[in-house]
């Protein structure tokens, strides 16, 4: 099925009415300011046949989509239309600063919808082939040509278990190169796209693909980390040398980017390279004890809701449940995220019906947005967005739910003891799969961000993306590589043309920065101990939320900060850091008790350019 999501994000681009500086203007400003007021009834008009599509897409049946598409297609094409319009407008001498704000927003959401259905269209279809890739049945079965596998879930299952180092490289080469040709094609259509995007819309390239984010901030945050992410890398290095030798891994040097992944895959199953020290068993039967209490997906959702509603948010309306928060149709079981629509004053989400404890704990976050779109509702849509602040905040609420202590507060672990061994062995899951994320999230952000800076050509992405890898993760290619192939993961793949890595990066930094701050707030912080804090029934929390989440994207982003942050309002990994303390205590003394060094030397695997006429070869090793 086609994406429709960019639909409705272009959309936050786009405008109703203004009130804007009453302050005398120039006749360009008051050309700006009627083009502004003047779109009021056709933005309307245009959002709410937006919102009823979206609704009607979880409802209708495959025969539908074509037109359904046909209906997208023309208000796409109408966005496009107007936001070309808002182009010619020079603001830079404009005197009404607000308006010089508005038409800066309205340009920064523009995105591919300015270049029109055809190019949404092409983008869209690039960005579905590559997002479609792991889930072929298209893999051939370490030693039996017979069977055939999908990567996900079949190789990833294989991945998480198995201590065959051999089968672990060979499905990672695999993968790569059966997908080589769509990756191809998709990465070349989605940056022509962007590329054209930025063109049209009289920005730099680099400008374009970074609007919403801040590349030196970012930058920052993994120096603050770094001490933290070499001791875990000498961690993990020595334990996969201890459990596969001398020859698979090099005691000083880079992790293989086979066995990397594992060390991922396995983070939450009896596989782990911690699993002598911190067994899974004793961490509570998460899933037993849903289906023990009879949750389902819309249980769920409702377990979340209490959870914002004891920070006194106002109930959800009672016709919410059913008609604008309900289970979707779709019966995806996979890491499926809810349709979520909060544009205009008709807020919904479909969610999904999967129900496990990571959806639990994902319905908090999605919770979360559900009420920050409730407190802007009256902003008009140029500032309903909030500098994506409300994904932010959804993951303070879930380390609050997560909680060892906020899961027995609700019932859902009467009957568990909770001790030390069990909270830091949480604890210590947690930062592998979150401190192991975050770097490659970095990568997967710079490695596009530097093409579109133009310091590096597409041809020779992969051998800087490998670079970027060693630098900043200490991890490098399993064997010999072809700079004109692409060796991203899965991951990096999902909306990329919305530069999605960015935004997961800025969401959990942001995350552990407000649930610092939310902890504190409620006065259930204690230094050394934030891991535990569960600010669950805090009015006061409630009350600070609310300040920042009624200015939506009113205020730039370092003011709309000022509310929540007033000594500090920008990106910081302070909150991060502490949370995660104990476990680099725990890993400077295992690091010193087993006399590792921390670093590592570069790959010694080449990543060379072919040359076409020569027809360069060479083997794996």
């Amino acid at each position: 099925m086609m994406k429709f999501e960019l639909l409705y994000l272009v959309l936050l681009g786009v405008f109703t009415f203004c009130k804007c500086n009453p302050a005398p203007l120039n006749a360009k400003e008051l050309e700006a300011r009627n083009f502004v007021e003047n779109a009021t009834t056709r933005m309307h008009t245009l959002y709410e046949q937006t919102r009823l599509l979206n609704y009607q897409l979880e409802n209708i049946e495959p025969w539908e989509l074509t037109t359904k598409y046909e209906e997208l297609k023309v208000l796409i094409n109408a966005i496009a239309d107007l936001v070309r319009e808002s182009k010619k407008f020079d603001s830079s001498q404009f005197q009404d600063d607000e308006l010089k704000y508005i038409l800066e927003l309205i340009g920064q959401e523009a995105d591919e919808a300015i270049l029109g259905s055809w190019w949404v269209e092409k983008i869209l279809e690039a960005v579905n082939a590559v997002e479609a890739m792991p889930f072929r049945r298209n893999i051939v079965k370490f030693q039996n040509k017979k069977v055939k596998l999908t990567y996900v879930p079949d190789v990833q299952k294989i991945i998480a278990y198995t201590n065959n180092t051999m089968e672990l490289k060979y499905y990672w080469k695999q993968w790569r190169e059966i997908n080589s040709e769509t990756v191809l094609r998709s990465i070349i259509r989605i940056t022509d796209g962007i590329l054209e995007a930025a063109k049209a819309s009289d920005v730099q390239p680099m400008d374009f693909w970074m609007k919403r984010f801040n590349l030196t901030q970012m930058e920052r945050i993994m120096n603050e980390t770094r001490p933290l992410y070499m001791q875990l890398h000498a961690f993990i290095r020595n334990q996969l040398n201890k459990k596969y030798g001398d020859s698979v891994i090099k005691p000083n040097g880079i992790i293989p980017d086979h066995l990397f992944r594992q060390v991922i895959a396995q983070t939450w199953t009896n596989a782990s390279i911690i699993e002598d020290a911190f067994p899974l068993a004793q961490l509570p039967p998460y899933e037993k004890i849903l289906k023990q209490k009879h949750y389902d997906a819309t249980e769920l959702y409702k377990t979340a809701d209490e959870f914002y509603k004891s920070l006194g948010f106002d109930s959800l309306p009672e016709n919410f449940w059913g008609s604008q928060i309900k289970m979707s149709k779709n019966k995806d079981e996979g890491d499926c995220k809810p349709s979520f629509f909060d544009v205009t004053s008709n807020v919904f989400m479909f969610f999904c019906q999967k129900m496990d404890f990571r959806t639990f704990l994902q319905a908090h976050r999605y919770m979360g947005q559900m009420y920050y779109a409730r407190e802007k509702v009256g902003l008009p849509p140029y500032y309903s967005s909030a500098h994506n602040m409300e994904a932010a905040v959804g993951e303070a609420g879930i380390l609050s739910a997560s909680t060892l202590s906020h899961l027995k507060t609700i019932g859902l672990l009467n009957d568990f003891e909770i001790n030390k061994n069990v909270e830091f062995n949480r604890l210590l899951r947690m930062g592998f799969h979150t401190l192991l994320s975050i770097p490659q999230q970095f990568v997967h952000t710079k490695v596009l961000a530097d093409f579109f800076a133009g310091k590096v050509e597409l041809g020779l992405l992969n051998k800087h993306y490998w670079k970027l890898m060693d630098q900043y993760l200490g991890v490098g290619p399993p064997m010999n590589r072809l700079s004109d192939t692409y060796d991203f993961p899965e991951k990096f793949y999902l909306e990329i043309n919305e530069n999605r890595e960015a935004t997961k990066f800025n969401t959990e930094i942001f995350g552990y920065q407000f649930y610092k701050k939310l902890c504190q707030i409620s006065g259930k912080y204690s230094s050394g101990d934030l891991h535990k804090c569960d600010f669950y029934g805090s009015k006061d929390v409630g009350d600070s939320l609310k300040k920042m989440m009624k200015l939506g994207s009113s205020k730039r982003l370092n003011k709309l900060l000022e509310v929540m942050f007033p000594e500090n309002p920008t990106m910081s990994s302070e909150g991060l850091l502490e949370y995660y303390s104990p476990i680099k205590s725990w890993l400077v003394e295992k690091n010193q008790e087993a006399d590792v060094k921390l670093g590592w030397t570069p790959s010694n695997k080449k990543v060379k350019r072919v040359i076409l006429d020569s027809g360069e070869e060479y083997d794996d090793e």
